[in-house]
């Protein structure tokens, strides 16, 4: 469809971060543009059948958008972590915002707008996780993130997002991969930055040994380039290469060993503004339960003032917050425990022993645990969430069963993505208590 150019006018843009137009009645998604760009766009893929949208990718501007900037990365078009950076700042939030408000709008939920907190922002280079993906082919180790809407990968030499010590690591991550490992191997890495440094985890797609002298090469390597730690294998159960220092963050206020290639918020700033925006709804609540608690990001820093049950379905989450409370001594104030709670939900029964519940499922959501909270005596709930319609479905549930939201706070810790994070304080009259 390479010959197939046609002009359009990009009006908006969709929750990808596509610009969206139309040329005598069809309707163009088209990557890289900015709403109020005039474009010649190069069609690369019909509609599906039944469907009416075309895709498109830009190929001259004819008139530019005056929201229009020059993207500050290299790597912007190709690489799948951001999809705006060519839009001006005003225009991004205004984007975000809006994103925001339509999935609030869409599920019908009412929402006083002066509800809506200012943007909590975090500043470029400084995000402190990434996942990465790597393939060895021909002698050499691609590692970065996949392009858009491919598997293909995009070797990162910059970024304007990750922390810049982050960005240092990978030339010498692909240097040891190439030199340990087989060719037509892929996996990902995940780099965690912890308070004493790096933490890596390596995780190839498939089962694959390392003899001893990979183990010292890698070990090497940890103390070359002053990692926390290195560990290989799957996810679910990798192994410690190497531990060279506490993989510890202090804002646990615990000596609480993060498990590796641990989930954590994206920047040290959106945890930080999270837990301040919690210590303050949560007061003065006694017992508290933190569902999807992971390793009490959120919730065990008010083990000062609460008591604090976490409901997680990770092993190794839950194996470091245990060993973590039973070392400070604060098994009677702290607990976990491990439960899938999207097959599993703790129930309405469960949760009348709780002054308030912290909610911060994956990105799909969490309808069963949703409904069980608005069916519970709970009138105080946080809900979290890294994206807007999944926390729109939940929070119309909750919303439903006379809960209405008193603040909302967005932070942009996922910076130039479609991404957002979502932190919300809700509340319910006592008498609004439901039947069962």
């Amino acid at each position: 469809m390479a010959d197939q150019r046609t002009r359009v006018r990009i009006d908006r843009l969709d929750e990808h971060g596509e610009g969206r137009g139309n040329d005598n009645g069809r309707r163009f998604a088209v990557a890289g543009a900015v709403p109020g760009d005039v474009a010649e766009v190069e069609l690369t893929r019909a509609p599906r059948p039944g469907a009416s949208l075309h895709h498109g990718i830009l190929h001259r501007l004819l008139t530019p958008s005056p929201d229009r900037i020059e993207p500050p990365c290299r790597h912007f078009g190709t690489c799948g972590g951001c999809a705006v950076q060519q839009l001006s700042d005003t225009a991004y939030l205004d984007w975000k915002t809006g994103r925001i408000l339509d999935a609030l709008a869409h599920e019908q939920i009412a929402f006083a707008p002066g509800r809506l907190q200012p943007w909590v922002r975090t500043a470029p280079g400084s995000r402190r996780r990434v996942d990465l993906t790597f393939r060895l082919e021909g002698g050499t180790c691609r590692l970065g993130l996949n392009q858009r809407a491919s598997h293909s990968i995009t070797e990162i030499v910059e970024c304007h997002v990750l922390l810049p010590e982050l960005v240092r690591l990978l030339d010498p991550l692909r240097a040891v991969l190439r030199e340990l490992l087989p060719a037509g191997l892929a996996g990902e890495v995940v780099i965690n930055r912890l308070d004493a440094g790096c933490d890596v985890l390596i995780a190839p797609e498939k089962a694959a040994m390392l003899s001893m002298e990979r183990r010292s090469r890698l070990a090497a390597f940890a103390t070359e380039h002053d990692l926390v730690r290195v560990s290989w294998g799957a996810r679910s159960d990798p192994e410690i290469v190497v531990r060279r220092l506490a993989p510890r963050l202090a804002s646990l206020e615990l000596p609480l060993e993060v498990p590796p290639g641990a989930f954590l918020q994206a920047s040290l700033a959106g945890e930080q503004a999270m837990q301040t925006l919690l210590k303050r709804w949560a007061a003065p609540a006694r017992r508290v339960v933190d569902l999807y608690g992971g390793i009490g990001t959120l919730s065990l820093p008010l083990l000062r003032s609460s008591r604090v049950r976490i409901v997680e379905g990770d092993a190794a989450a839950v194996t470091a917050v245990e060993s973590a409370l039973r070392q400070a001594g604060l098994q009677g104030r702290g607990e976990i425990e491990r439960r899938d709670l999207a097959r599993d939900p703790l129930q309405a029964a469960e949760l009348d022993r709780f002054d308030l519940a912290i909610l911060d499922p994956p990105r799909a959501g969490a309808r069963a645990q949703a409904r069980e909270l608005a069916q519970s005596g709970l009138h105080r709930i946080v809900a979290v969430s890294c994206n807007p319609r999944s926390f729109a479905h939940d929070v119309k549930i909750l919303t439903d069963a006379g809960f209405e939201i008193m603040e909302l706070v967005p932070i942009d810790q996922f910076l130039w993505s479609a991404h957002i994070e979502l932190i919300a304080h809700l509340e319910r009259p006592r008498r609004s208590r439901p039947r069962r």
